[in-house]
């Protein structure tokens, strides 16, 4: 009787109408230069982002999306150009006009005091000599630099160790990753099985990235958002009614296809060309390995010492 109350709890909760959210609140990025006393700024971002932080008022709004001052003096700064860029993503170019060449120059990103809490923007400074990229949020949205040597105005790229530390971000704020793989390694098991669950995840979370990246294969939010959830929900009733470590590869393999597709969100959204493509994948899921690793080595010592007491096996798994 317990079995059956929980399953028509579980349908109950799954069936209430409520509004859907995904679970990434968004990436973007800014090519950022300086050429005497102009400073130029192209930023990407995804349509959706854009339209939720404008309301609509495209110009007024964008006109105040940075704030730049070069030498302590504010820059004032106008729109050049709103278009569309690669697939789903808004290419934005601002430019700041300073009193004089600047030797230091501070932009601080406005625009995404009106996007979600855990959005992130990737600035990348162009030119010689550039500083590393600045990771912002909407709470850290300033960063400054010395304006690297002259150079006529071209974007790039944010560099591999930016990717990486985006991607290290984003599991390590992607909550319905980490409960998921919580999940998976909370029951006991042998090294071996549990090795074998995690690489299973890995592989089936790095082919889904890789074929949403490229556009070879990109299945709607809509299905996978709840998909995602439905990967913890199914874990989590496993632990609840029957464990067989050894079996959970057959399970990880598939959730990680679905749980890769919504790593790729964050790539897809800041509209990379194409050829740039390769490089950011991988270094964007090393990072996501990366913060795999971190995640697992701060969770396994202590679950090693919870297994120490009976009554955890019992009933504290189950809980």
């Amino acid at each position: 009787m317990s079995l059956v109350r929980f399953v028509l709890l579980l349908l109950l909760a799954v069936l209430a109408p409520r509004t859907a959210e995904a679970h990434d609140p968004g990436v973007s990025r800014g090519d950022y230069a300086v050429v005497g006393s102009t400073v130029t700024a192209t930023l990407v971002f995804a349509r959706r982002d854009l339209a939720h932080a404008t309301k609509g008022d495209y110009v007024g709004v964008l006109g105040q999306a940075l704030v730049v001052r070069g030498d302590g003096v504010a820059c004032p700064v106008k729109l050049s150009d709103a278009s569309p860029f690669e697939t789903d993503a808004t290419r934005v170019v601002l430019q700041a006009s300073c009193p004089r060449a600047p030797a230091r120059v501070e932009i601080e990103v406005a625009l995404l005091a009106a996007l979600p809490f855990g959005h992130r923007h990737l600035a990348h400074v162009v030119g010689p000599g550039a500083p590393p990229d600045a990771s912002l949020t909407v709470s850290a949205r300033t960063f400054a630099f010395a304006p690297p040597t002259p150079t006529t105005l071209v974007t790039a790229p944010p560099s591999a160790l930016g990717f990486v530390g985006m991607g290290l971000e984003h599991i390590v704020t992607g909550f319905d990753h980490l409960v998921f793989l919580l999940g998976l390694v909370i029951v006991q098991g042998r090294r071996r099985d549990l090795l074998l669950v995690v690489t299973a995840f890995t592989v089936g979370h790095s082919i889904s990235l890789a074929l949403a990246t490229f556009g070879v294969f990109t299945p709607s939010a809509r299905f996978v958002e709840p998909a995602i959830a439905l990967s913890i929900v199914w874990v989590g009733v496993e632990n609840v009614f029957t464990v067989q470590p050894r079996a959970r590869a057959r399970i990880t393999l598939p959730f990680g296809l679905v749980h890769g597709f919504g790593f790729a969100t964050a790539l897809r959204e800041i509209g990379l060309p194409r050829a740039q493509l390769p490089a950011a994948l991988l270094s964007f899921n090393v990072g996501v390995e990366l913060g795999q690793v971190l995640a697992l080595a701060a969770v396994l010592p202590v679950l090693h010492l919870l297994r120490r007491w009976p009554w955890f096996a019992e009933r504290g798994v189950r809980w």
